[in-house]
């Protein structure tokens, strides 16, 4: 079955382009939720790092943050804070610094996918010059999805952060989900509708391991992507939207399990509708299929 791996998919950046330095930098500051201790001191130089990368960062989406700053200027700084973010959250050796560590992170990659959005052809020192594609826009939320992901699972062992603090990073996340599957629409890079699918099953994988309340989201956007790309073919290929149609039933079945599993029952009835269409398109592929075959 294509989602019997995805409670064992680690989030990782296989499909996507990544620059050695920032591969080694990144695998070298992995490290287990085991290893984080609530009740352990961290260095000064982790509260530092964090503290530098708020300023670099709040200088261009603070509240306070000047108007009119130039793109390369937004770019540039919000660049920096997220190096120094990425240092506080190496340096970190307690479950407070991490969580907060981890948070502007998934925050940081947000703005900075936004950027690249926006600016295209400015160059992205992460990605290198002329750098600034849809892969690697796809690259920047994969990234922030995983540190979101990690601040809900450790945050949710604090008991300091409230459900407040839990719904901005929620917030932040849904924001990721959403314009990643934006992303994905947008790009003819990831041509083959079941890459696009294995990308989500990534960050489903990531969702799941993470216990995240809104991991419906991207068991809804597989489906969404497969319905859709089964009727591209109607009228066109029948017997492979049968085959694309049949698999998309499976895909429905999990997205409704997980809305289920957290309430979202608005989700389900979307869900319910996405299947009416499927089935509507699916008998037109078994006729067009059998009108087809009862010619010879």
């Amino acid at each position: 079955s294509t989602y019997s791996h995805m409670n064992n998919t680690s989030f990782g950046t296989a499909d996507i382009y990544m620059p050695e330095s920032v591969f080694v930098e990144q695998k070298r500051m992995k490290r287990s939720h085991s290893q984080v201790s609530s009740s352990s001191s961290s260095p000064v130089s982790s509260k530092l790092k964090r503290q530098r990368g708020n300023d670099k960062f709040l200088s261009v989406w603070g509240q306070s943050a000047r108007l009119g700053l130039p793109p390369t200027i937004k770019v540039s700084r919000t660049e920096e804070g997220i190096k120094l973010y990425l240092q506080a959250y190496q340096l970190s050796d307690c479950a407070l610094d991490t969580v907060s560590a981890t948070r502007n992170l998934g925050v940081s990659y947000l703005r900075l996918a936004e950027l690249m959005a926006q600016h295209p052809k400015l160059d992205y020192a992460f990605y290198g010059k002329g750098s600034c594609s849809l892969k690697n826009r796809l690259d920047s939320h994969q990234k922030g999805i995983n540190y979101l992901c990690e601040a809900i699972r450790i945050g949710k062992t604090l008991p300091d952060k409230t459900d407040e603090w839990r719904k901005k990073v929620d917030e932040s996340l849904v924001d990721h989900l959403k314009r990643l599957y934006n992303v994905l629409n947008e790009t003819s890079e990831y041509g083959d509708w079941r890459e696009k699918r294995n990308i989500l099953l990534k960050v489903i994988g990531v969702c799941n391991d993470n216990n995240c309340s809104v991991q419906w989201i991207p068991y809804r956007d597989v489906a969404r992507l497969i319905l859709n790309y089964g009727i591209s073919l109607d009228g066109k290929d029948p017997l492979n939207a049968k085959i694309v149609m049949l698999e998309c039933e499976t895909a429905i079945n999990n997205a409704v399990a997980a809305a289920k599993r957290f309430d979202r029952l608005e989700v389900v009835e979307e869900l319910n509708d996405m299947n009416e269409s499927r089935l509507v398109h699916l008998a037109r592929a078994q006729s067009c299929n059998f009108i087809c075959f009862s010619r010879f």
